[in-house]
């Protein structure tokens, strides 16, 4: 159990360093777009919507804003598929997404203006296997899914420090569980 809590733990700081990373990238990019296109040093550079071509013109990123509040950041590949996703909203929500080549979603990060967080990991058909998540209260769990979306093995911290396992069977049906007592 503190293994995948390690493993879990690991993943959020790597998802945390890579969107820091992604950011200070579009960040700079930014910066030498709007440097290279004036023969002065511009103090500022304030724009909607900014799409950064490749050296053959194709799309790579796109930082834009919306009327409804939304901030997002997606980087394309080669092929112009969307492979990240990063998102703001207005509310304070966040998310960032990791796309497989094949359109997928496989790695969703979310956390929202309430204080909850989640990390989810799909499968190649769309299927949630892992999902971690803390809420703001001090809960947090780690449940695994089967192949047909079943949940399987539940793991729960509770605020009050109780820890809970349970194990379903296919049907999602509890076949064992244990509680703490604290």
């Amino acid at each position: 159990m503190s293994e995948t809590n390690d493993r879990v733990e690991h993943l959020e700081k790597e998802v945390r360093r890579l969107r820091t990373g992604m950011l200070i990238l579009a960040l700079a990019l930014v910066i030498v777009v709007g440097l290279s296109a004036r023969d002065r040093t511009p103090e500022e550079l304030t724009v909607r919507k900014l799409t950064i071509v490749d050296t053959e013109g194709t799309k790579r990123i796109v930082a834009a804003t919306y009327p409804h509040g939304m901030a997002s950041v997606d980087h394309y590949d080669g092929s112009n598929n969307i492979r990240i996703r990063s998102y703001t909203s207005k509310g304070g929500d966040s998310s960032l997404a990791h796309v497989d080549r094949d359109g997928n979603v496989r790695i969703a990060t979310e956390s929202n203006s309430h204080g909850n967080a989640s990390i989810n990991f799909y499968d190649r058909n769309q299927m949630p296997r892992i999902v971690a998540t803390t809420l703001h209260d001090g809960e947090a769990s780690i449940q695994h899914y089967d192949r047909e979306g079943n949940r399987r093995v539940m793991a729960t911290t509770v605020a009050d420090g109780k820890a809970l396992i349970g194990i379903n069977d296919g049907n999602e049906q509890l076949v064992w569980a244990e509680t703490s007592s604290k």
